[in-house]
C-alpha cells in the first residue's frame, strides 16, 4: 500500500476500536489520542510518522497492542503500563535516549521548534542522538556545545516560528528568512538574536521592539509591508508630517554618530571604540531609539547595497544604518555579506 499524508484526522474519531495503517507513507506527528478510550490496537509501524510521541497515549486505559517500529520518530522514548502487552519502537525511530527519559535541553528546545513546523521529514532525517551539536542539520554550535546559530533560510517551511527559541539561550543566529510561515514573531525573542532575518515570509501582527544593542532585524521591504498590517497603514498614505517626524528623530540620533572614518583606518579597534562609546551614551539616546522604533514600523527602510563602486560613500551609509539599528559593533562584520552584489559578495 501506498496511502500518504498525515494522520491527524485520528483524533476525532473517538469511537475507533483497532487502528491499522502500517506500511504506509504517512507523514507528520502522531496526534493526542488520549479521547480514544475504546482503542485497544494500534498499528503504526512503517511509516514515515515524524515528532515526539505524546505521553497521552500511554494513558489510554483500553490500549493492548501498538507498534510505532520504523519511523522517524524523536524525542524520549515513549513509555507504557504493564497493561500494554505488545510494544513496539525500535526500528529507524531515533529517540534520544535508549531508554524513557527526558532529553538534552537544547535537543528539547529544538524538538519544539520543528513541533511548529510540523515537525518536518527534513529536520527527522538529521536531528537523532541526545545532542544537537552532532551532526544536526541546520543548527551551529560553539567550541563548549552551545548552540549559536539556526539556519532554515529557503526550506520551504509552513508552521510558526516556535517562542522555544528562546530556551537556546546561547543563540545568536536566527535564519527563518525565505519560507511560508506565518503568524507574528514571538516577543521571547526580543532579547536573543543578534542577527535575525525573517524576510520572505507570511508574517503579520506587530514588530515587538527589540532594545538591546546586539539585535538587528533583517528584512526586507516587501516583508515589513507585509508586517504593517496590523497597523493598517499604505505607503502612498503617509502623510509628510510622518516623513518630517522620522527625519528629526533620525537627525537626533545621527547627531551622536562619530563622522565616516578615513580610508585605510577603523577596524577591530575602531568598533571596540565605537562600542564603548555608544554604551555610554545609552540612556541618553534610549528615548530617541524607542520613538524611532515606533516610526519605523510605519515606513519602509533599506541597508544600502554595494555594487563595487563609491566603497568610502558605502561604507559611511552601512555604518549609519547599523548605528540607527543600533548594532553591536562585534557582528557587523557577519552582517555585511548580506548588502553585497554579486561581483563584490566573491571578495568577502
Amino acid at each position: 500500500m501506498g496511502l500518504s499524508g498525515t494522520i491527524e484526522v485520528l483524533e476525532n474519531m473517538t469511537s475507533l476500536y483497532q487502528v491499522w495503517l502500517h506500511r504506509n507513507l504517512f507523514t507528520g506527528p502522531i496526534p493526542d489520542l488520549l479521547h480514544l478510550d475504546t482503542l485497544f490496537d494500534l498499528q503504526l509501524h512503517d511509516n514515515l510518522l515524524t515528532g515526539i510521541v505524546l505521553t497521552s497515549l500511554s494513558s489510554i486505559p483500553s490500549l493492548r497492542n501498538i507498534t510505532l517500529a520504523n519511523n522517524k520518530l524523536q524525542g524520549p522514548m515513549p513509555s507504557f503500563p504493564k497493561s500494554v502487552t505488545n510494544v513496539e519502537l525500535d526500528g529507524t525511530n531515533s529517540f534520544c535516549k535508549d531508554t524513557p527519559g527526558p532529553c538534552d535541553a537544547q535537543v528539547s528546545a529544538l524538538l519544539d521548534v520543528a513541533g511548529y513546523l510540523g515537525y518536518p521529514t527534513v529536520l527527522a532525517n538529521s536531528w537523532k542522538t541526545n545532542d544537537a551539536c552532532s551532526d544536526w542539520s541546520f543548527v551551529i554550535c560553539d567550541s563548549d556545545g552551545n548552540v549559536i546559530t539556526v539556519n532554515f533560510q529557503k526550506q520551504r517551511f509552513v508552521g510558526t516560528i516556535s517562542p522555544a527559541f528562546a530556551n537556546l539561550t546561547s543563540l545568536k543566529n536566527l535564519y527563518l528568512n525565505d519560507n511560508s510561515l506565518t503568524g507574528s514573531i514571538p516577543k521571547t525573542l526580543t532579547l536573543l538574536p543578534q542577527v535575525l532575518d525573517v524576510s520572505n515570509n507570511n508574517l503579520t501582527g506587530e514588530i515587538p521592539t527589540f532594545l538591546t544593542f546586539n539585535v538587528i532585524i533583517l528584512m526586507r521591504n516587501d516583508e515589513i509591508a507585509v508586517l504593517l498590517q496590523a497597523l493598517d497603514l499604505k505607503w502612498e498614505q503617509r502623510e509628510e508630517t510622518q516623513l518630517a517626524e522620522l527625519k528629526s528623530v533620525i537627525n537626533k540620533r545621527l547627531a551622536h554618530v562619530s563622522p565616516p572614518p578615513s580610508p585605510g583606518h577603523g577596524g577591530e579597534n575602531s568598533a571596540v571604540h565605537e562600542h564603548n562609546r555608544v554604551s555610554g551614551r545609552r540612556s541618553e539616546t534610549d528615548a530617541d531609539c524607542r520613538e524611532l522604533n515606533s516610526i519605523l514600523k510605519t515606513l519602509q527602510v533599506k541597508a544600502p547595497r554595494f555594487d563595487g563602486s563609491e566603497a568610502d560613500d558605502w561604507v559611511y551609509k552601512i555604518k549609519k544604518f547599523f548605528d540607527l539599528h543600533r548594532v553591536d559593533p562585534t557582528v557587523r562584520l557577519s552582517v555585511v555579506p548580506f548588502h553585497l552584489d554579486e561581483e563584490p559578495s566573491t571578495w568577502f
